[in-house]
C-alpha cells in the first residue's frame, strides 16, 4: 500500500476531491506525463499500473458504472511493455538475446549448415 500512496496522494493534490467519473483519458496522460517527466519506461509503466488499479479498485468498490480512464487504447498502447531483441551469431552458435520485465535471457542453437564433424 505504501507504493500507492505517493501517486494517490498526487492524484489528490491534482485533481482535489472532485468526482472520479469526472477524469477523462486526457487529464490522466497529462498527469502521468507530468509525474514521470524523465524517468525510465520501467517506472512509468509502474506509475501507469499503480494509477489504473486505483480506478479498478474504485469500480469494483464504490461504483461500478465507472469506466477506468487508464483503459484506453491510446494510453495503454503508450506504456505497454515492449520486448527488446538483438540476435548474435558466431561461427558454431546462433542465437537471440531478449529482454523481459527486466530479466535477460539468451537462447542458442547449433548452426548446422557451417558444423563440420
Amino acid at each position: 500500500m505504501r507504493s500507492y500512496r505517493a501517486i494517490i496522494e498526487r492524484y489528490i493534490r491534482e485533481f482535489g476531491d472532485g468526482p472520479v467519473d469526472q477524469v477523462t483519458p486526457e487529464h490522466v496522460l497529462t498527469f502521468l506525463n507530468r509525474l514521470t517527466e524523465g524517468n525510465k519506461p520501467y517506472t512509468k509503466r509502474i506509475r501507469f499500473s499503480q494509477l489504473s488499479s486505483f480506478f479498478n479498485f474504485v469500480r469494483n468498490n464504490i461504483d461500478p458504472e465507472l469506466r477506468n480512464p487508464c483503459g484506453t487504447p491510446m494510453i495503454r498502447k503508450l506504456y505497454r511493455h515492449s520486448i527488446h531483441c538483438v540476435i548474435a551469431s558466431t561461427d558454431l552458435m546462433r542465437g537471440s538475446e531478449y529482454e523481459n520485465d527486466g530479466v535477460r535471457y539468451f537462447q542458442t542453437w547449433p548452426c548446422l549448415s557451417r558444423y563440420k564433424a
